[in-house]
């Protein structure tokens, strides 16, 4: 389930399309990636967060929008898939690259510095908890396989997922023998801790008793608000305080917690001899199979490397445009494969005198038109009367 050197590397040279495209428009922007991509819990399918400090006053908004418009001209993806989402409350850009470019999923968003502070967070916790890992990444892939990993669409998101995890290893509800958690390799304890968190958030947890989880305590705390016991699972930032589970609807928290006991009484009724215990939770299916080897295709063919040159060939461009600009001279810029955009809009002198010569031939100066006879037209073309309202008299 963990990426693979070509799907790392794929991931690497997307970036550095994406950053040189963006200090086109933003010469002086601190451009870094940040969630699963900084974290080593990216799967497959997830996506390459990127953000954008412009290190200038800008409009989040407009900028999102004029990056859209650049990434649309590059071919780095098809037009109807790239989508600036400006009315989140966070507004974000979401593209996916064509697939002769992998199909990855991107996501850019403008001084999004929550996101940055949420990586570190996450680095330190996968430090202290040798059994996250694995654990996340199973959680990860047993909530994308039954849809329910999308937050934009109800589901639970991915740092949601992970603060989960990390609450459950806080807590440990089943009250597993310390050695099992710090040392799960050594005890070969990872599939009990797998079993025990399916039980516990699928038998155990408190949905409907108004709790929620406390990451900087490490426990699962009774809540004074009347919204958490209204979603059913509370799990609040230690950065921001806010419940980061918010976007999941009912009906998806409902499909979730079947989907545990689903799992957990299908590993109670498997044998010792059935060596596909994770078959019921997680699996590896067609589809990522075929994704995974477009995106070794993709690196291979070099395909990416020739989109890097197109692209340093806009940025030198858009540099000179800007010096000649800032000399007085004049200038022009001219993407790769589009019509220059004129540094000024007045009509040149050759412009202006064609305009009056077309005038004067098919009409008067001032723009009027002639008719056959040489008279104006709009002088002989009879005017209209204004109907006048009835207006009933009154007693």
């Amino acid at each position: 389930m963990r990426p693979t050197p070509e799907e790392h590397t794929a991931r690497i040279q997307l970036f550095s399309c994406v950053e040189r495209l963006v200090k086109v428009r933003f010469p002086r922007a601190d451009v870094e990636p940040y969630g699963s991509a900084t974290t080593g819990l990216a799967s497959l399918n997830s996506d390459l967060d990127i953000c954008v400090s412009p290190n200038q006053d800008v409009n989040v908004k407009s900028a999102l929008f004029q990056l859209a418009s650049r990434l649309k001209t590059t071919g780095l993806a098809n037009n109807e898939d790239v989508f600036v989402n400006h009315f989140a409350p966070i507004p974000i850009m979401i593209l996916t690259t064509r697939p002769d470019y992998g199909s990855v999923a991107i996501d850019i968003g403008i001084n999004n510095i929550d996101g940055l502070q949420t990586g570190n967070l996450v680095k330190s916790y996968l430090e202290q908890m040798p059994a996250l890992r694995p654990l996340i990444l199973v959680f990860k892939r047993f909530l994308e396989q039954r849809e329910l990993n999308n937050a934009s669409k109800s589901g639970l998101g991915s740092y949601a997922a992970t603060l989960m995890c990390i609450n459950f290893l806080q807590t440990n509800p089943l009250q597993r023998p310390r050695e099992a958690l710090d040392d799960p390799f050594k005890m070969r304890s990872l599939g009990t801790i797998l079993f025990d968190f399916l039980y516990y958030y699928g038998s155990l947890y408190p949905h409907d008793d108004n709790m929620y989880m406390s990451i900087s305590e490490g426990k699962v705390l009774k809540s004074d608000s009347a919204e958490t016991k209204k979603l059913g699972l509370d799990i609040r930032c230690p950065i921001s305080g806010g419940n980061v589970a918010k976007s999941l609807g009912p009906r998806f928290l409902k499909d979730m917690i079947r989907s545990f006991k689903l799992c957990y009484t299908a590993i109670l009724q498997s044998g010792a001899a059935d060596r596909n215990i994770l078959g019921p939770i997680v699996s590896v299916d067609q589809n990522m199979i075929e994704k995974r080897t477009c995106i070794h295709d993709f690196v291979r063919s070099g395909n990416l490397d020739e989109l890097c040159d197109v692209i340093a060939q806009t940025t030198s461009r858009w540099q000179n445009y800007r010096s000649q600009s800032s000399s007085g001279g004049p200038a022009s810029f001219v993407m790769p494969g589009l019509l220059p955009f004129p540094r000024s809009v007045e009509k040149s002198d050759e412009q202006q005198r064609w305009s009056l010569e077309s005038s004067s031939s098919s009409g008067h100066g001032d723009g009027s038109v002639l008719d056959g006879d040489g008279e104006n037209a709009a002088a002989k073309r009879p005017r209209k009367r204004k109907r006048r309202r009835h207006v009933k008299p009154t007693d």
